[in-house]
């Protein structure tokens, strides 16, 4: 495969900001040529303070993680604390070995054929950072005033944010929901949410930003990413594999004015058996068997480093205990208002004043198999008789997160007439603890007890994967 190197230099300019908003300058350079792209944030109220420069870099600095891999230097144009460059020094580090794995080697459907990589191309040499970074240097934070009573939650618009919010709400927790609103197509799968969540819920929060056109200039200014690809419908970013870090720095104004000590992020469970069955090594490259920013771990990672860094913040997912298909089920269930809220697709459209789904995404095929597994009413949100029939010509493309998942969903909607064989597999309509994916101290204990007996109305019952990967009933009470 080809050398990934496209740039000599990316620079980051020091953000600019005014009472309500900060933009900053991406500069890529590359044989003494510079061009150069604006990334741009707004909020809906002033996010003046002495800390406000601090959380503009940060949240700034964080989409170039993704880009360790294709430039010689990383430069920052603003000041970091140690523990803020050891953030982007780890996860430049970490990422670029994810990026390498995902985009050229697991899936490089947006990548040119002579830097797609072969097997034998999947070790540390090529995968790692080719970066270095460059930053100038500052204290950290000093004391960031968190409340441990109140959360907020990084909401979408899709199943597992809403489902969060009532369950929190439900719990009697203090919830602030915060939506991000990216300027391209994705904000309309959060639309209807917004609006509905504006008007019944006051400590809504909206967030604009720009951050899709930066990712879409540093795609087009590569000479790796294909362009010239028709008919595929795809939500695969060609170059950049880490987001979730950039949604939680924007909000850190937000949260310090309101006093936030928790950030939830709607992760549902995740079948470990990538890691038992050794598939999250390649040769002498070790990687995450999935989506690192949506893991366990980087929620630890995240926890872990705000304590160190002074914000004393905890980032943790109320749902990571039960599957996608339990998650659709429990919010349509237990939460019917907020279930009509939802939209999960990215190539959503407007008709007649309504946000609708495609119907034939990944997406659209994932969550209208869980609605029609679970006897839902998918008309709710959005989908027709055509876009039952079309997944029932179309099921065996539909990809889940485990494999099991796809089994059991199968098996449901085998019994409705769907010519797919599928296998019954009790525990994925149940709350899921391991040590891979889902320790039970993965909410914090006062919330837990809250938190789970809520998830389990709904649920089967309570499992623990066993050392020898069997899973085996287990009593809530006594842990």
């Amino acid at each position: 495969m080809k050398d990934l190197l496209c740039f000599d230099k990316i620079i980051v300019e020091k953000p600019t900001l005014t009472r309500d908003a900060f933009h900053t300058h991406y500069i890529l350079e590359r044989g003494g040529k510079r061009t150069a792209c604006c990334l741009r944030h707004k909020y809906e109220e002033s996010i003046e303070g002495e800390n406000a420069q601090r959380y503009a870099n940060l949240t700034s600095g964080v989409p170039a993680i993704n880009h360790g891999l294709y430039t010689k230097e990383i430069v920052f144009e603003f000041d970091l604390g140690p523990q803020e460059y050891r953030f982007f020094d780890e996860m430049l580090n970490k990422m670029s070995i994810e990026i390498f794995v995902s985009r050229f080697y697991h899936d490089p459907l947006f990548i040119k054929k002579h830097y797609v990589a072969k097997v034998s191309d999947v070790m540390l040499e090529n995968a790692s950072c080719k970066a270095k970074l460059s930053a100038g240097v500052t204290n950290d934070i000093g004391d960031f005033q968190a409340d441990p009573g109140k959360i907020v939650v990084l909401s979408s618009g899709g199943k597992e944010s809403l489902l969060c919010y009532g369950l929190l709400n439900e719990a009697g927790m203090d919830v602030y929901p915060i939506y991000i609103n990216e300027s391209g197509g994705h904000w309309r799968t959060a639309l209807t949410a917004y609006r509905a969540f504006k008007q019944s819920d006051v400590k809504t929060k909206r967030i604009w930003s720009n951050i899709d056109h930066l990712y879409a200039f540093m795609a087009r200014n590569s000479p790796i990413v294909e362009r010239n690809i028709k008919g595929v419908k795809s939500i695969t970013d060609p170059l950049h594999f880490f987001t979730f870090a950039h949604y939680v720095f924007a909000s850190l104004p937000l949260m310090e004015k309101a006093k936030i000590g928790n950030i939830c992020v709607g992760n549902e469970y995740i079948e470990p058996t990538k890691i038992l069955d050794g598939r999250n090594r390649i040769n002498d490259v070790s990687f995450f068997p999935g989506i690192y920013d949506q893991s366990q771990e980087f929620d630890r990672y995240m926890t872990d480093w705000f304590g160190r860094a002074g914000y004393n913040i905890k980032q943790w997912a109320p749902v990571r205990t039960i599957t996608g298909f339990q998650v659709q089920k429990t919010l349509a269930t237990a939460y019917p208002s907020l279930f009509k809220l939802q939209t999960s697709c990215h190539h959503a459209h407007s008709k007649n004043g309504r946000v609708l789904p495609c119907g034939t995404c990944q997406k659209c095929m994932r969550i209208l198999a869980f609605c029609i597994a679970n006897k839902l009413d998918h008309t709710a949100i959005g989908y027709g008789d055509d876009n039952v029939r079309w997944l029932a010509a179309n099921a065996h493309k539909l990809m889940l997160a485990g494999d099991e998942e796809l089994e059991h969903t199968f098996y449901h909607l085998s019994q409705q007439g769907f010519g797919v064989e599928g296998e019954f597999h009790s525990h994925i309509e149940k709350l899921h603890f391991d040590d891979h994916s889902s320790d039970i101290d993965n909410i914090p204990a006062e919330y837990r007890r809250k938190i789970y007996p809520l998830l389990l109305r709904n649920a089967a019952g309570v499992v623990n994967l066993s050392p020898q990967r069997r899973w085996e009933a287990i009593d809530l009470s006594e842990t």
